[in-house]
């Protein structure tokens, strides 16, 4: 079973409940609060460029994995078992930027 770090530090003495949204000082808060927070700290054209530097990786562990990918896309679906498919699509959203 997977457990998040919030599953188990919720029930810490040491947590924090965040009761609004621009509360900066909260164990779990909203990612945009975060990046406004380090944005401050650091100046906004560190931080623009630490997201640049994230989305490279998140991109980079993908291709990573793209042989994979399609071995086990041939594994789920064998040749004259599938439709006329000669490629496989992977989408995703950053919804964090």
């Amino acid at each position: 079973m997977h457990l998040t770090n919030y599953s188990l530090n919720k029930r810490s003495v040491h947590y924090k409940h965040t009761t609004d949204e621009s509360q900066t000082d909260g164990s779990k808060r909203k990612l945009t609060l975060v990046w406004k927070q380090l944005s401050e700290m650091f100046g906004n054209e560190r931080i623009e460029r630490t997201k640049i530097l994230i989305k490279d990786l998140i991109n980079k562990t993908i291709l990573a994995v793209v042989p994979q990918l399609k071995v086990e896309h041939e594994i789920e679906l064998p040749r004259g078992k599938k439709p006329d498919l000669s490629c496989f699509q992977v989408e995703f959203d950053i919804f964090f930027f």
